[in-house]
């Protein structure tokens, strides 16, 4: 009896080690589970911090041609109309030629500009 009661002893024992050791292997499971999921946020915040970068350089961009288009409209727009009346047309109707060549110049950027949003809103959307 003596022997079976040390066997029983030991496979309990082997038992508990056994039980300690899974649950070594899940809190190990659980501490890498946690590192992959603390990373891959970071990862997206990482992620996020260039999209923003990148946008607010876009702007900074955008708002200094949008000034120096502006400031370049003047000049241009004389240069076109006095090239408009070398064709002997008169100055109104030359403005008005000139005036709409830069209207439709502008329509088109405009219409570009729009597909340009409506792509990287597209983009954005699908990560």
């Amino acid at each position: 009896m003596d022997h079976e009661a040390k066997e029983s002893t030991a496979r309990k024992a082997d038992g508990h080690r056994t039980d300690s050791h899974v649950q070594g292997l899940l809190s190990q499971i659980s501490e890498r589970v946690k590192d992959v999921a603390q990373a891959e946020a970071e990862l997206l915040r990482a992620q996020a911090r260039a999209r923003l970068r990148a946008i607010r350089l876009a702007i900074v961009m955008a708002l200094c041609a949008t000034v120096l288009g502006i400031a370049a409209m003047g000049p241009l727009t004389d240069a076109a109309v006095l090239g408009v009346m070398s064709f002997g047309l008169g100055a109104g109707p030359a403005s008005l030629v000139a005036g709409a060549i830069l209207l439709i110049v502008a329509i088109l950027f405009g219409l570009w500009a729009s597909e340009r949003i409506e792509h990287a809103l597209s983009l954005t959307r699908k990560n």
